[in-house]
């Protein structure tokens, strides 16, 4: 017979459990394992995965090993006061921004309301495409780290600037009380980067592959290309054609890569240039949605210049 195991931590366990519980509580997160080595004066990793490996095997905590912060500890559900929620980004909302991954900043949290601190994390919202759900152009949201989502819930998901994934449609059934016979899901992969695309088609297919064979159905997948990625570099023609109108109207001209598709997507793709041209639309994608007189009669203006400058530009070819 063998010896029963210890469940009481040694000292230094004690040590390291303790400070895994007090940056849960400063920070509302756990410490990642470089934090607890650069803590404890440890070179080695390997000891502190040692120390890890003995407090879970004693049940005190649990590891994560596909997480960067997974530890969680066991049997102490009692949340902070008070805590600090780091606030990570900027996540885009409507127009193309670039994110900004990380910051200084802190929110403070009431541990009362939020019970699990190292399940959450801050971002602050830069755009004004989901104001319908309420969630408007610099607003602060509290998320939840999640691996799956109910229908209905609001989720952030990014990959990367160039790439985008999106579940656009989930239908079954008419009726609400019983299981439908087969259920349709349309999503969609967007991305700039070939290969990125394929990469994110294959593990969308995967994903339902995956799901079909867990629960015993049958899959038929459906797969075309709407549309060509689109590139316009910022020295081609018909950027320099709509900068020099903007400069005649002394318009503000800026160039942004979107990562959504539109009709420029669809003509691009028959070969001829094409780049899509900001309205000025205010409070887009809401039911307030509206665009000011000033803006409505410029752009036809806009759009007479650009006829102009064209023409000019064509001109300057035929002379050289």
């Amino acid at each position: 017979m063998g010896r029963p195991m210890k469940t009481d931590p040694t000292p230094i366990q004690r040590e390291v459990l303790d400070f895994i519980g007090g940056r849960i509580s400063r920070d509302g997160r756990p410490p990642t394992q470089n934090e607890i080595a650069d803590h404890f004066g440890w070179a080695a990793h390997s000891s502190v995965r040692c120390h890890l490996t003995a407090l879970s095997r004693k049940g005190l905590i649990q590891i994560d090993d596909g997480a960067a912060r997974g530890i969680r500890l066991v049997g102490r559900v009692e949340a902070p006061r008070r805590f600090r929620l780091p606030l990570l980004a900027e996540i885009p909302a409507g127009l193309p921004v670039e994110a900004d991954l990380w910051s200084d900043e802190y929110i403070e949290m009431d541990g009362a309301l939020f019970p699990r601190p190292d399940e959450l994390f801050a971002l602050r919202v830069k755009g004004e495409s989901m104001t319908g759900a309420g969630i408007f152009d610099g607003d602060r949201l509290i998320v939840r780290r999640a691996v799956e989502a109910n229908s209905g819930e609001i989720v952030v998901a990014r990959i990367d600037s160039e790439t985008t994934v999106n579940i656009g449609l989930i239908k079954g059934g008419a009726a609400t009380n019983i299981v439908p016979e087969e259920a349709v899901v349309k999503a969609e992969a967007r991305s700039h980067d070939e290969r990125k695309l394929q990469k994110q088609t294959r593990k969308l297919i995967t994903a339902f592959q995956t799901a079909a064979q867990r629960f015993g159905g049958a899959l038929e997948i459906n797969r075309r290309r709407e549309y060509e990625r689109v590139n316009v570099p910022n020295d081609a023609p018909i950027i320099k054609i709509s900068r020099a109108a903007a400069h005649r109207l002394d318009l503000p001209h800026r160039v942004l890569s979107t990562g959504g598709g539109s009709d420029a997507s669809i003509i691009f793709g028959y070969g001829v240039p094409t780049i899509g041209l900001c309205i000025g639309m205010e409070k887009a994608h809401t039911k307030e949605e509206y665009i000011t007189l000033r803006n409505l009669t410029l752009l036809p203006r806009y759009l007479v210049e650009i006829i102009k400058a064209a023409n000019q530009y064509e001109r300057e070819l035929v002379s050289r």
